[in-house]
């Protein structure tokens, strides 16, 4: 019975740790050009949370674009520049 007591509690904490990174997702993406294509592209392989943390330049940043779309990364040409202009405008630790 203890067992199954731990297993539920840790499965509602990991619940409860997925929306509350969820919500706060949503608010740290500003809605501006290029950011339905980060949601498009970047969260099928990657948490929202993984571009808030990341520590990149807007020179990685742009290297890590490029990157993700030789690896596979659904990216349209018309959306290339805005994606890119996204990451580094809200993502960079050198804005």
């Amino acid at each position: 019975m203890k067992i199954r007591t731990a297993v539920t509690a840790a499965a509602a904490l990991i619940w409860c740790g997925a929306l509350v990174q969820i919500a706060a997702s949503q608010e740290s993406f500003p809605d501006e050009p290029g950011r339905d294509a980060m949601m498009l592209a970047c969260t099928q392989c990657h948490s929202p949370g993984k571009m808030i943390l990341a520590d990149l330049t807007k020179e990685d940043w742009e290297f890590v674009v490029y990157d993700m779309i030789g690896r596979g990364a659904p990216v349209h040409e018309e959306d290339l520049a805005d994606l890119v202009k996204y990451l580094q405008d809200n993502f960079a630790t050198d804005k």
